[in-house]
C-alpha cells in the first residue's frame, strides 16, 4: 500500500503527501498558537492566533515545496530524472534518479535548497522591517516575522553537515574532490552519523533552565533525538545504496545472470513440482517459458505456499508477468528499474532476442557486495 498521496505536479513533478503530514499539519498549527513571537502568535486575540497560525502553517508547508523544488530544477538541469517531491513529517525528500557524481554539481543541487529557504527568509524579513518602519504594526507583520524566522531555521538546519541532508551533501562533494565517489560516501555518512548520536544524546539531556530554577527537568528536546534517529538511518541507507550503485555501473547484465535450469521452469510443470525444486536449487523466484523457450511470466515461492492445495494445478494458473532485459544492459540500470517499479526478477535476451537467463534483485545486490569486497 502506498504511504503518500499525489496532489498536484508542478513543472512535471508529482508532488505527493506522505502520511505523517497528516500529523504534522495539526502539530504545526498548535505550536504556532502556542508559542510567542517571532515564531507563533500567543499573544493576541483568540480569532486572530486561529488565522495567522492556519495562514503560517500553509506558508511553512509551501517553504518546504519550495526548498525541495529547487534542489529538483537543478538536477534536472544536469540531466537527472526526478520521480516525485514527497513531503514528510520531518519536511521533504526529493526522489531523484542518481544524484550527479561531479562534485560541483552535486555541491549546487545541495546548496539549491538552503539557498532558497534563505531567499524566502529574506522575503519575509523585507516585509517585516517595510511594516514595521511605517509603524504599522499588523497580523501580517507578525506572520511575516514568524515566517522570516523559521525559513532562516530551516536553511541554517539543512547545512549542518550530518549526512544526508545538504550540508551532508555538500561535505561528500567536499571529500570526492580527493577520492572515489564511493569513499566519499563512506566518510560523509560517518561525519553524519556521529553528529546524529550528538543531536540524540543532546535532545535527551536535562533541560537547563529548568535545572537551573531548581526544578524536576525534562528532556532538552525528544523531537530532535527523533530527527538524529532518522538521519543515522538515512547516512546508513543512503552509504549502503552507493555502494551497491557504485559497485555495479560497469557491470552487464548478462555476467549476473542465472542460466538454464537455474533461470527458468516450464508452463506445464505443476505447482508441486515448481515447490520442490525451489525447495532443491533454494531459489525462490524463475522465469517462465512456454514449449518454445519464451518468457510468459514468473513464479514466486512466496504466492506458491498459499496454495498448497492446489498442488496439482498446472503453474501457468499462477504466473506474474515478466518484463525483459538485455544481457548487454548495464547492471545497475537493471536493479534500478527493478527498484522503480516493484519487479523482483526480469528474464535476459541476447541480442537475437533469445532467452539466456533470468536477473533477479537478490542476485543484483549479492553481486555488488561481493564486487564491492574485491574493490576495497
Amino acid at each position: 500500500m502506498d504511504a503518500s498521496l499525489q496532489i498536484c505536479k508542478i513543472k512535471g513533478i508529482p508532488i505527493r503527501l506522505h502520511f505523517t503530514m497528516l500529523i504534522f499539519i495539526p502539530v504545526m498549527f498548535l505550536f504556532f498558537m502556542m508559542n510567542s513571537p517571532p515564531i507563533g502568535f500567543n499573544n493576541v486575540d483568540m480569532t486572530t492566533k486561529y488565522i495567522l497560525s492556519a495562514s503560517a502553517t500553509f506558508l511553512l508547508f509551501l517553504s518546504i515545496v519550495l526548498h525541495e523544488l529547487s534542489h529538483s530544477f537543478f538536477a534536472l538541469k544536469y540531466g537527472t530524472k526526478i520521480h516525485n517531491i514527497t513531503l514528510f513529517i520531518f519536511g521533504g525528500v526529493a526522489m531523484m534518479e542518481d544524484i550527479p557524481k561531479e562534485p560541483r554539481k552535486e555541491m549546487q543541487i545541495a546548496l539549491a535548497g538552503p539557498a532558497m529557504s534563505m531567499l524566502i527568509g529574506v522575503f519575509f524579513l523585507v516585509i517585516y522591517v517595510f511594516l514595521k518602519y511605517l509603524g504599522v504594526f499588523s497580523p501580517v507583520r507578525l506572520l511575516a516575522a514568524s515566517m522570516s524566522t523559521l525559513n532562516f531555521m530551516l536553511s541554517f538546519f539543512n547545512l549542518i553537515p550530518a549526512f544526508p541532508m545538504d550540508g551532508g551533501r555538500l561535505l561528500r562533494a567536499a571529500f570526492a574532490c580527493r577520492m572515489r565517489f564511493v569513499d566519499a560516501t563512506k566518510k560523509a555518512a560517518l561525519v553524519g552519523k556521529i553528529i546524529a548520536v550528538v543531536m540524540f544524546v543532546v535532545g535527551l539531556m536535562p533541560d537547563p533552565a529548568a535545572l537551573m530554577r531548581g526544578e524536576p527537568a525534562p528532556p532538552m528536546s525528544p523531537f530532535l533525538s527523533l530527527i538524529a534517529i532518522l538521519i543515522f538511518i538515512a547516512a546508513t541507507e543512503e552509504e549502503n545504496a552507493t555502494r551497491i550503485f557504485s559497485a555495479l555501473e560497469h557491470v552487464k547484465v548478462g555476467d549476473v545472470m542465472r542460466r538454464g535450469d537455474q533461470a527458468f521452469v516450464s508452463a506445464d510443470m505443476t505447482v508441486e513440482d515448481v515447490l520442490e525444486k525451489m525447495a532443491s536449487e533454494r531459489h525462490t523466484e524463475y522465469v517462465v517459458v512456454n514449449t518454445y523457450g519464451e518468457p510468459v511470466g514468473s513464479v514466486f515461492f512466496r504466492e506458491l505456499k498459499e496454495i498448497q492445495e492446489k498442488r496439482e494445478h498446472k503453474i501457468s494458473d499462477f504466473i506474474k508477468p515478466i518484463e525483459v532485459v538485455s544481457s548487454e544492459d548495464i547492471a545497475l540500470d537493471a536493479l534500478k528499474h527493478m527498484l522503480r517499479e516493484h519487479k523482483d526478477i526480469f528474464a535476459v535476451v541476447d541480442d537475437e532476442g533469445k532467452l539466456v537467463g533470468a536477473v533477479t534483485k537478490k542476485d543484483l545486490i549479492a553481486s555488488s557486495e561481493l564486487i564491492a569486497g574485491k574493490m576495497k
